[in-house]
């Protein structure tokens, strides 16, 4: 071989070399690096979570002051059924659960269920007075005294129509 060839494989060998080395360095700093912090999930919102079917996507948040629950649920009819109410009983169960496990309950409980149809969206809202719902799990409240209580709000939006024309261009 030339010497101009043996000195390019060498310049060439020495630089695999070097590549080869910062590939493994960065491969062992990835294996050592500490995993992203994930938040921490209060045991009391984790027993709550577990209650609701997870299909509906829920969502809790659990202050001092304030609990709101949240879900969402999707209907392939028009518009969504009277019954998607039901399920701030069913919130209301896994509450109780919470409860019945010794979690203390804030002051105010919002329960919220976003129910959306093909071409109507509804929003069921409830607030509740979280001694309300303590005595409710003890059995000293009725449904109905519960439900007469609370405060109650529905809102039904109609989405726009869709096109199904598309413009072609000309």
């Amino acid at each position: 071989m030339k010497r101009r060839r043996k000195s390019i494989l060498l310049i060439l060998a020495a630089l695999n070399i070097v590549i080869i080395g910062l590939l493994g360095t960065f491969v062992v700093k990835q294996k050592n690096a500490t995993p992203p912090t994930t938040a921490a999930i209060s045991p009391c919102s984790q027993v709550v979570l577990s209650k609701i079917e997870p299909y509906l996507s829920p969502a809790v948040a659990w202050d001092t002051g304030t609990l709101t629950v949240m879900t969402t649920v999707f209907y392939s009819t028009p518009n969504p059924p009277d019954a998607s109410a039901q399920l701030l009983w069913d919130m209301l169960d896994s509450i109780k659960h919470a409860l019945e496990l010794g979690c203390d309950l804030p002051a105010e409980v919002t329960l919220i269920i976003q129910a959306h149809g093909q071409m109507q969206n509804t929003s069921h809202v409830a607030l509740l007075n979280g001694a309300d719902i303590a005595a409710w799990t003890k059995a000293e409240l009725s449904d109905t005294e519960l439900s007469l209580r609370g405060k109650y709000w529905q809102h039904n939006e109609i989405q726009p129509e869709r096109s199904e024309q598309q413009s072609s261009p000309n």
